[in-house]
């Protein structure tokens, strides 16, 4: 159908109506006119309305054409949340979209808007972010890296002293505390403001709950969980230095652990049940439970073996020899494991030093 004939069947319409008609024809202009934009441009001019007037709009529109927020964002082609926050008013409403709207609905123009062009917030939000950068230092930065190495000289001497610093509980030392410290010696990541346990988001989803739990009964801070796009891992985080810091005070360490040669700290040496608690939390998170296979003379033999696997030597020789010491048989196999291979030995394992982690204890108990 033509603009000429669209422009007729519509003057009927409003005629048989009795309505104004000069009001629906300027409506029209509007939108077909020189004036007239896309509904759906990528940059369209934008109508900014006074407080409130901007919903009341819409709801005239909507109660006008007896539709719902779905009906509107199809009449201008946009998302029925777009509509939603016109409603709130937390966006302004393109100008393309107030002029369908204003046709279709034949009412007229709102008065007191303001016609804001493409970019023009984004523009005065930039001249307010530089006038505010040189009111503060006189002139623009010419040098990044002097700029940034003054930042970070303001935020130690000035900026972290300013804000109020987010306390945890401090537990006592005890075998949950034991735990805890083991499952970081695995799994575990310290940054500068940062404590992390990564897991396998598949198999290890029961375990996290568990480690959720302790986490939040000894610092009374609930974790957050993220993860990262395209891995099949997750992580528990708690970004909060004072637990940084209360891990370093407990012998745990901040960056690389391998390059720093972690051990078991030495007040859970000197304690047997916080060593077997800090095993648990160790082979929970870098141990496995494998089924070895082997054939003789024919027949094929199957048989249950536990290893712990670390790259930190002085690691390896503390839970080596504890595992001696509780009369556990190991051995060290690979240059980088611990095993347990007789079944007498794994037996022995999970009555003294058990494990917290559903899959480990799935394992063990599954028929060969």
């Amino acid at each position: 159908m033509d603009r000429w004939r669209l422009l007729y069947l519509a003057w009927r319409i409003e005629f048989s109506k009795k309505v104004d008609k000069i009001q629906f024809f300027l409506n029209i202009l509007w939108y077909h006119g020189g004036m007239a934009e896309q509904v759906n441009s990528k940059y369209p001019e934008r109508a900014r309305f006074l407080n409130g007037e901007q919903k009341k709009f819409l709801e005239l529109v909507r109660s006008k054409l007896n539709t719902d927020s779905n009906g509107l964002a199809k009449i201008v082609g946009v998302s029925s949340r777009t509509i939603r926050d016109w409603k709130r008013e937390k966006l302004t409403i393109s100008l393309p979209a107030l002029e369908k709207f204003c046709l279709m609905a034949k009412v007229g123009r709102p008065d007191n808007i303001e016609i804001i062009k493409p970019f023009q917030l984004a523009a005065l939000k930039a001249r307010n972010g530089w006038e505010a950068v040189i009111k503060k230092y006189g002139h623009m930065p010419r040098n990044e890296e002097h700029r940034k190495r003054k930042w970070f000289e303001w935020w130690e001497n000035e900026g972290k002293l300013s804000r109020p610093l987010l306390e945890i509980n401090k537990p006592k030392h005890s075998e949950k505390l034991a735990e805890f410290a083991g499952l970081m010696l695995g799994d575990g990541g310290i940054t500068q403001h940062q404590v992390s346990i990564t897991l396998n988001r598949f198999v290890d989803y029961k375990y996290a709950d568990f480690v959720e739990q302790l986490v939040f009964e000894l610092f009374k801070v609930k974790p957050r969980k993220f993860i990262p796009r395209g891995t099949k891992v997750f992580r528990i985080y708690i970004s909060r230095s004072e637990l940084v810091s209360f891990c370093k005070s407990i012998g745990l360490v901040v960056g690389h652990k391998i390059r720093q040669k972690i051990d078991v700290p030495e007040w859970i040496k000197n304690n047997r049940k916080y060593f077997i608690a800090c095993i648990r939390g160790l082979i929970d998170t870098d141990g496995c439970i494998f089924i070895h296979r082997y054939k003789v003379n024919g027949k094929w033999y199957s048989y249950k073996k536990l290893v712990f696997t670390s790259f930190s030597e002085p690691l390896r020789n503390s839970v080596f020899s504890f595992l001696q010491s509780i009369g556990i048989t190991p051995r060290m196999a690979a240059g980088r494991d611990v095993r347990i291979d007789s079944t007498t030995s794994i037996k022995k394992y999970f009555e003294l030093v058990g494990t917290s982690n559903p899959k480990h204890l799935k394992k063990y108990q599954s028929v060969l």
